[in-house]
């Protein structure tokens, strides 16, 4: 796929000086910090961080930011708006544990795999207090985003909506659930008082934020599931509106779904898992539940193996489960209610285990190859199980108004299977979706909504299909949305500061939504049109639109594939597959499995599939005309819808981003990051920021950063006593800087400037100016360090000759009394110190020598009589070893000897043993030989009869051949027949209608003679007798002869007249019993058989929208019942 790079600066040559820090970028690390080494013919030289040098063009290379090291807040604070300075500052925020970073309004979170501990009651207290005073108060979090469209909710009493995306595993179902944990606790919290609560309401309004926040459970476990990039993605798109009062408390809330992968439940990839639920059931059923289902192990069902992951790490299904099961509790589903749910979910398991293999050769068709998993499907859906076989088996069909069925092949089957099981699952979830809705919805009583969109991100795969174009056209629509609304506040903003912009151009993604969207010759457009014709294909359809949009700027054909198209998006170019788009669009369920649901028992499947087909057609009483809406076509207009409801709400928007593709914490990919942020729309943001003025500087800041312009005259009152705007212009008008028109302007309360001049001319002029300064600077130091130095170096001459003239004259003198003392000295010493010390020393040394000689004699002793103890314990171990040996030796022979005597014992019978087993192995080996010798002899007989029986078979096969052949001469002959035949039948339709008049004469006067036996002749007063009046009169005796203890209660009346009956006839509606309906067929074939030509025919089922109905068929015979008139009488519905 084609990515596109966020259209940077590019600075000239000039002004990358030697030394100064840019950005630099690389396919594979992305943005990186590097500083400018020398200039080249071929390019820059730069050396990064790392200390690796290389040479890149000046396309390739930004200005670097001198404040994105500090992890800003506000990204809109750096001084520089680049990706680089955007990577940076976030990548610093990441490594401090802080997630959280905002884009002017703009939230970005991204997911750190790991627990991070600031969703506390107090930090959710702190945003309540501080949130809405903006970002410089308090730090971003997804708490600060949901106070936003809070307090704005309530300042401008207008409808909020908070828009998050990203992609899969970015941490989306996550923010959710905290926007709606925070919102939930403020909207009950902000009233805490007794007057700001209704007195009424209190308890209704806890219970519904409890059923919002258990709703989260339910629809993770039926709607998200493992993949490769994300443990529990969401595999819908959904969005919760919060109903509130004008107290500003919840009252209610209502759910919307978009787009569920129902593919998912009947394949899943290598890696990946079906629905949580599936798997929380096998788990976390009690023996009871399991039993009523059937199910077992998850690995036992076909739909939930393929993937081969059946559990997650660090996820029990088992307790996943009760969790489900208290949450469907809240919402409002009993036990009865949730046991028929599962028991539709546990029928799609069984029936992803159903197989169909071809029938023997004799016969045609196929049919099921475990009937008894069929039968547990019936069993568990409550349906008919010989009408679901037939409808698993083969399909139905009209031609020339006749009823045909033509049987599938096993794959067809398996298609038909899996199809059944995808509308099921739709249906149960859209039903669930709705009795979530049920429970909460409150719109009569609400006054204002905060709606949050947990909505896919764009996606761009290896394969993509339907579904991808399907989201890429949501994000597009998404995207427009977006870039348009903060375009109008930048020219809010440039309004409020007054100043004046040129027109500001930015990229639109207009072309491509017309090329998706629009009509007659939009991508949808055509997809919808080929699905209407019976013989269109994925390949008609791409051969159309290749023929009406290869000269779209956003529409490509791909050179090599030709079964692929290529949509040029906002984020980049997606290369799209065109199998199955025409069978995933029209999203066919077979009409006779759809006719086998609606006659179910079960009222949970019966409810979901009438709501599901009441959606596809648009209403409950759609005529037969109505075409059902396609999937492009629903899912284009809830996009409508959702663009209508973002329209009258003020967005909020949650920029969801991965840190790295292998969902590792504390682990940082530069260029993922920067992936993201390009298909979040953030950076068009910033090219809409760098496309007007992208820096924003508040005026002390201006001041403080070029206050060297100013010189002397910042110490001067005069301009310490300018205004902040007077003091800016002051500045840029000494810089010296030729400007041009509008690159600099100086707001109310900030200094706006074109990037181009911020990155050259003013820093230019401000670094030289403070690098002629650093020079004088220099220059002084050095004269002042060198005079210092001087004074240092002669102040140490003089003090050296000092001491050296005083250290020769006290030399000289010591040296003559060092000499007489020396001698007065020595003298004293041997007097009266050396002698009487010589002798004292004399005798210390003769008693010293004593000492020793004693010490020495006694050591020797000790020492002899220590190695005789030595000698003596060495001895007496050798001993003891030679006893304990010799110990040892006895009493293993000892028992050598037994183990010996055993084990001969053991051989004996060992060896009697063998010679047995000897001779049963030969009496064996002999009836064996004698049994194949037979075998042998039958099997020849065998083969001979079956070569016998070939040689018959192929007779056989010839001379079918022989018949084939002249049926096709047969055939080719019935051509001409059948053209005599249709004038045949026109001919007998002309008679047909010629000979009405005299059957309908005919029968009025079979009913007029019915009346005269009845004694319905009319009195002189009277109305003449109709024939209606007559055949009611038949009804009613047939009505008063049922039985008296069985209540038979008329309904309202209704008129349906057959358009070939010549004559008015009444149409009543009676409520009664099964049993009830054959006594009155049994009367009425008595009662009126008696009084002319009428009679009782048969009794047709119906299925209606309102339950099971059966019709009475009354037939009105001519006397010699050569002719008749059919009516549809009387219509009973049974309970």
């Amino acid at each position: 796929m084609t990515q596109k790079r966020l259209s940077h600066l590019h600075t000239q040559d000039a002004t990358l000086d030697v030394g100064k820090d840019v950005y630099v970028y690389g396919p594979d690390v992305g943005w990186e910090k590097a500083s400018v080494v020398a200039h080249r013919p071929d390019g820059i030289l730069v050396q990064t961080e790392q200390g690796r040098e290389k040479l890149v063009s000046p396309m390739e290379m930004d200005m670097a930011s001198n404040t994105a090291y500090q992890g800003l807040k506000d990204l809109m604070e750096l001084d520089v708006l680049v990706e680089g300075a955007i990577g940076e500052s976030v990548l610093v925020r990441y490594e401090a544990d802080q997630i959280y970073t905002a884009v002017g309004p703009i939230l970005i979170s991204i997911n750190p795999y790991k627990t991070v501990d600031c969703y506390k009651q107090e930090d959710m207290e702190i945003y309540a207090e501080h949130g809405n005073t903006g970002i410089g108060s308090v730090e971003p979090h997804i708490f600060w985003t949901a106070e936003s469209a809070y307090s704005s909710m309530k300042t401008d009493r207008k409808n909020q909506c908070i828009l998050i995306s990203g992609e899969s595993g970015a941490g989306k179902t996550e923010a959710t659930k905290l926007i709606l944990k925070y919102l939930t606790w403020r909207c009950d919290s902000s009233g805490n008082s007794a007057s700001a609560k209704p007195k009424d309401g209190t308890e209704e309004i806890g219970d519904v934020a409890r059923q919002i926040l258990d709703s989260n459970p339910v629809l993770e476990a039926f709607g998200n599931a493992k993949t490769v990039r994300n443990n529990n993605s969401s595999r819908f798109g959904k969005l919760f509106e919060l109903q509130l009062d004008n107290q500003n408390l919840i009252v209610g809330a209502c759910i919307t779904t978009y787009l569920l992968e129902k593919s998912r439940v009947v394949h899943t990839n290598e890696g990946e898992r079906n629905y949580h639920i599936f798997y929380q059931m096998c788990a976390g059923g009690t023996a009871e539940q399991k039993t009523e289902w059937r199910v077992s192990e998850a690995k036992q069902y076909h739909y939930l193996n393929q993937g081969g992951n059946i559990s997650i790490p660090g996820v029990d299904d088992k307790k996943e489960f009760n969790v489900v099961q208290s949450a469907l509790k809240t919402i409002g589903m009993d036990q009865e209610e949730q046991r028929k749910m599962f028991r539709i979910l546990a029928a799609i398991l069984h029936i992803g285990n159903l197989k169909f293999c071809e029938k023997s050769k004799t016969e045609e068709g196929i049919k099921v190859e475990n009937p008894d998993v069929l039968k547990t499907v019936g069993e568990l859906l409550e349906v008919d199980i010989t009408e679901l076989e037939k409808g698993l088996l083969m399909r139905t069909m009209f031609v020339a108004g006749e009823k045909v069925s033509i049987p599938f092949k096993p794959q067809e089957a398996c298609e038909s299977r899996d199809a059944l099981s995808k509308f099921i699952y739709d249906s149960l979830f859209q039903r669930l979706v709705l009795r979530i809705n049920k429970g909460m919805d409150k719109v009569d009583l609400c006054n204002l909504k905060i709606g949050v969109l947990d909505l896919f991100g764009f996606e761009s795969f290896k394969v993509n299909q339907f579904e991808q174009l399907c989201i890429n056209y949501a994000n597009e629509k998404l995207h427009q949305h977006f870039l348009h609304h903060f375009f109008t506040l930048e020219v809010a903003e440039y309004k409020q500061e007054g100043v004046s912009v040129d027109q500001i151009q930015f990229t639109d993604n207009t072309e491509c939504i017309k090329l998706i969207e629009s009509r007659p010759l939009g991508v949808l457009s055509l997809l919808e049109e080929e699905c209407q014709f019976p013989k269109g294909t994925d390949s008609t359809w791409l051969q159309k639109m290749s023929a009406t949009l290869t000269k779209h700027p956003c529409y490509e054909m791909p050179r090599i594939n030709d079964k692929a198209f290529i949509v040029k998006h906002f984020a980049g170019d997606v290369v799209y597959k065109i199998d199955g788009f025409l069978e995933k669009n029209k999203d066919v369920m077979q009409a006779d499995l759809l006719t086998v649901l609606a006659t179910t028992d079960s009222t949970l499947l019966g409810e979901a599939v009438f709501s599901m087909q009441s959606k596809n057609t648009g209403g409950k009483r759609a005529s037969a005309m109505q075409t059902k809406k396609r999937v492009a076509g629903q899912f284009k207009d809830e996009m409508q819808l959702l663009l209508m409801l973002l329209e009258h709400s003020s967005p909020h928007f949650v920029r969801c981003l991965k840190p790295n593709e292998k969902m590792k914490p504390n682990l940082f990919a530069g260029e993922e990051v920067i992936r993201q942020l390009r298909y979040s729309g953030l950076l068009d943001i910033i090219r809409i920021r760098k496309a007007g003025y992208s820096i924003r500087m508040p005026l002390k800041v201006f001041v403080s950063t070029y206050l060297i312009f100013a010189q002397s005259m910042r110490f001067h009152k005069t301009f310490q006593s300018k205004k902040p705007n007077d003091q800016c212009q002051y500045l840029i008008e000494k810089s010296g800087v030729k400007l041009e028109a509008g690159a600099i302007v100086v707001g109310k309360s900030k200094v706006f400037i074109k990037e181009n001049m911020h990155a050259g001319a003013l820093d230019s002029a401000r670094d030289a100016i403070l690098s002629n300064a650093a020079t004088k600077i220099q220059a002084r130091i050095r004269c002042h360090q060198g005079t210092v130095r001087w004074r240092k170096i002669l102040y140490g001459i003089m003090r050296a000759q000092a001491c050296c003239r005083g250290i020769c004259v006290r030399k000289a003198y010591g040296r003559k009394k060092l000499a007489f003392a020396k001698t007065k000295n020595m003298a004293t010493m041997v007097l009266h110190v050396v002698m009487p010390a010589h002798r004292m020393a004399i005798k210390m040394y003769r008693r010293r020598s004593i000492k020793e000689k004693e010490r020495a004699i006694k050591q020797k002793a000790e020492a002899k009589r220590f190695a005789a103890l030595t000698k003596y314990s060495a001895k007496m171990k050798i001993w003891h070893a030679s006893v304990r040996k010799r110990l040892t030796e006895e009493k293993i022979q000892a028992q050598i000897a037994a183990r010996l005597a055993e084990e001969e014992e053991k051989h004996q019978k060992e060896e009697a043993e063998r010679l047995k087993i000897e001779e049963e192995r030969e009496r064996i080996r002999n009836a064996a030989e004698e049994a194949l010798r037979t075998e042998k002899e039958s099997l020849h007989i065998q083969n001979s009869e079956l070569m016998e029986d070939y040689v018959a078979l192929k007779e056989a096969n010839e001379r079918l051949k022989m018949k084939l052949s002249m049926e096709m001469k047969r055939q080719e002959s019935t051509a001409g027949i059948a053209q005599q035949l249709r004038s045949q039948v026109n001919r007998k339709n002309s008679m047909y209608t010629a000979t009405m008049y005299n059957v309908t004469q005919d029968l009025k006067h079979q009913i007029h003679e019915a009346g005269k036996k009845l004694d319905m002749a009319p009195s002189s007063s009277e109305q003449p007798i109709t024939e209606s009046d007559i055949i009611t009169k038949l009804i009613d005796i047939a009505l008063q002869n049922l039985d008296d203890s069985i209540p038979v209660v008329p309904m309202a009346r209704q008129k349906r007249i057959p358009s070939t009956c010549p004559v008015e006839l009444p149409h009543s509606y009676v409520k009664m019993h099964n049993s009830q309906l054959f006594q009155l067929l049994a009367w009425c074939q008595r009662c009126v058989a008696s009084h002319g030509g009428i009679s009782v025919d048969s009794v047709e089922n119906y299925s209606t929208k309102d339950g099971d109905a059966v019709g009475l068929k009354l037939n009105l015979k001519s006397a010699d019942e050569r002719r008749q008139l059919t009516w549809h009488s009387t219509t009973l519905i049974h309970d």
